[in-house]
Order: C-alpha cells, then sequence, then structure tokens
C-alpha cells in the first residue's frame, strides 16, 4: 500500500532535518571547506539526496544561520516573561546561554565558523552577529536593571 501524502510528507521532513543536523556538525568541524558529499556522508543518505533537498552547501549554510537567529532571539525575548526580578532573570538568561553551550557544543562551533570565517556570506556573517546583539543587549538591560534594585554591582554595564 502506497504511502499517504501526509506519511510523505513526515518522511520528508524527517530527512531534510537528518541533512541540517549532519550539516551543522560537518560544518561546524570544516567551515566553508565542507563539502555537500561530506554532508551527506555524515547523514548517512547518498549526495544525490542531499542535493535533491539542497541545491548547494550555501542553501545549507543559509537555512542553519536562519534557524539558529529564530531560535536565539527567541530565548531571549522569553526572558522578560520570566517572573522575578532582574537579577534572578539575569542568572536565569546566562544559565540557559551556559547549559546550551555544553549541551550544544557543534552549534556553537558552527556559529564561530559563520562569525570568523572569511569565506563566509558577508549576509550570514550578518545575522549571526545581529542575533548575539540581542542577546549582549538583554544581558545589559537586566544589569542595568538589576543596579537599580541593588541586585547587581554598580559598574558600567558595557564591560
Amino acid at each position: 500500500m502506497p504511502r499517504t501524502e501526509t506519511a510523505n510528507q513526515k518522511v520528508r521532513a524527517e530527512a531534510r532535518e537528518k541533512i541540517l543536523d549532519a550539516a551543522r556538525k560537518v560544518f561546524a568541524r570544516r567551515g566553508t571547506a565542507a563539502t555537500m558529499s561530506e554532508v551527506a556522508k555524515q547523514a548517512g543518505i547518498s549526495q544525490g539526496l542531499a542535493y535533491r533537498y539542497f541545491p548547494s552547501k550555501e542553501a545549507i549554510l543559509t537555512t542553519l544561520v536562519k534557524q539558529m537567529a529564530e531560535s536565539g532571539g527567541g530565548a531571549a525575548a522569553r526572558v522578560n516573561k520570566i517572573p522575578g526580578s532582574p537579577g534572578s532573570r539575569l542568572l536565569t538568561l546566562v544559565s540557559y546561554v551556559l547549559e546550551s553551550r555544553r549541551e550544544q557544543p557543534e552549534f556553537y562551533q558552527f556559529l564561530y565558523q559563520v562569525l570568523y570565517d572569511e569565506k563566509m556570506p558577508d549576509e550570514l556573517r550578518e545575522v549571526v552577529g545581529r542575533s548575539g546583539k540581542v542577546i549582549q543587549g538583554m544581558i545589559r538591560e537586566l544589569i542595568v536593571e538589576g543596579q537599580a534594585t541593588g541586585e547587581v554591582a554598580n559598574d558600567d554595564p558595557d564591560q
């Protein structure tokens, strides 16, 4: 019996995610020197199938960076909704960032590759940079609020 359209969509979505997960690991290690062949091998699929989902490694890079930007900015924005004092929200945000870094080292290595590999497209580096600035801005805001309540030592919040 043939698969339903819903089942086909699920298989395609799973294959796409498998390629993206593999690409994140390969790009974290190799940066722009990575090839579609390496991504396909890491994903355990043929190179032809990888090209069926993404026309180029640049398309994969763009997709990964956009996913990162969407997920990173959302985390910082959610901190505003956490009840509690500025100091406790700051602790929550910093803990989240550190825990995330520990649990997802390939993700952060990928971000570093995007930021510091001069062969990366400028637009991708700008997206990653903006996302980092959102989180930095949130941390700064919480520091200033925490200083006003006396929870955080008075000093230059930009240092």
